[in-house]
């Protein structure tokens, strides 16, 4: 905990590649309402029959 606590504003200062990209990714994601992901989500975890098991 010590240590994530101070190495936490050190690593969100570092440009890293892609930075941009992500920059704007994240918040695009938060946008979209819970039920237009739930389609996308039955669909991933189906194709390998993990619904009800």
């Amino acid at each position: 905990m010590i240590i994530s606590a101070t190495t936490g504003p050190a690593v969100s200062r570092m440009r890293l590649p892609g930075y941009r990209k992500h920059t704007w990714v994240f918040p695009v994601i938060q946008m979209f309402p819970v039920a237009v992901l739930m389609e996308p989500m039955y669909q991933i975890l189906s194709d390998p029959q993990l619904i009800d098991s």
